[in-house]
């Protein structure tokens, strides 16, 4: 197969039937083509958008086939197993999206903070840095400046830490 002949959605959710290289390979394909994917969920990712996917490939006389060669639905036989495992890919993407919440919420109730940038400058650096500002060795502004970080950011990290900046 040649590599002009081979399209790619990165960063795109299957669930989204409207992607650029689904439509790019779309617009090329006539009858007698056949659309080769590497696994049945890479066709999308929900059983509607795989069933009216489909249904627009067979109307216009193109076959979708697996690479590991378990669909094609060329034949009445490949069409039905194209159904049966479509339905199943549909249930194991949702059964994993369940458990992905369900793990989320359960850390949440654990008190466990979820996503978010880790924090560039550490907690010991700032406690330093508030201990110099409570001493009176220096200001805000210049610790600010030595952390690289905006004042803004510094009274946020010194608030969460408990960490008290006069004396």
């Amino acid at each position: 197969m040649a590599r002009e002949h081979i399209e790619e959605d990165h960063g795109i959710t299957g669930r989204n039937m409207e992607r650029d290289g689904l439509t790019r390979l779309l617009g090329r394909m006539e009858s007698g083509d056949t659309v080769l994917v590497t696994a049945l969920d890479r066709a999308g990712r929900t059983m509607k958008g795989m069933l009216e996917l489909v249904e627009e490939l067979t109307e216009r006389g193109i076959t979708l086939r697996t690479t590991a060669g378990d669909v094609n639905t060329g034949t009445e036989m490949g069409r039905a197993v194209f159904h049966i495992l479509s339905a199943l890919a549909v249930m194991e993407a949702n059964i994993k999206r369940e458990r992905a919440t369900a793990g989320i919420r359960r850390a949440q109730a654990r008190g466990q903070k979820i996503g978010g940038r880790k924090p560039v400058v550490s907690d010991q650096r700032i406690k330093q840095a508030a201990q110099r500002v409570r001493d009176g060795a220096s200001s805000v502004t210049d610790e600010c400046h030595r952390l690289e970080m905006s004042r803004q950011s510094f009274y946020k990290r010194v608030k969460s830490l408990g960490v008290e900046l006069r004396g």
